[in-house]
């Protein structure tokens, strides 16, 4: 992480972009917020490289036919509570960059879990909406 903000620092932004999408999802945030302090507004080149490396799920999958019903529910409520951890990660990244909202949405290997992201995102936003104009 920290050899991402150096070779920013040193004027090689092709391979701290490179750096940063190999990061792992929970080192995304602090990331942001480096760059942000250290070097200003974060580039979209960085924000896209980001949500690849906060959707990415690198950690290798149990044999889950070698699970009792007990631990593979428990393994499928870990799985889910990752999920959730790294669509916020996203969220976190494209939510003050909604100009990429689009592209990343349309294109590239994220794009289902983008478009699964912003689609969740608009319909918690239209449900509170609706809480808010509901006549008490």
């Amino acid at each position: 992480m920290n050899t991402v903000l150096y070779c920013e620092g040193q004027g090689w932004r092709d391979r701290a972009i490179d750096l940063a999408a190999q990061l792992e999802a929970s080192e995304v945030d602090y990331l942001t917020e480096q760059w942000a302090r250290d070097h200003g507004a974060v580039p979209a080149s960085l924000r896209i490289a980001l949500v690849h490396a906060a959707s990415a799920d690198r950690a290798p999958r149990p044999n889950v036919t070698e699970l009792s019903n007990w631990e593979r529910q428990e393994l499928l409520n870990q799985l889910a509570a990752e999920e959730r951890r790294r669509a916020r990660a996203v969220w976190r990244i494209v939510e003050p960059a909604p100009e990429l909202w689009e592209p990343l949405a349309r294109n590239g290997d994220d794009a289902p879990h983008v478009r699964r992201i912003l689609l969740i995102r608009r319909s918690n936003s239209q449900t509170r909406s609706s809480w808010r104009a509901w006549p008490q």
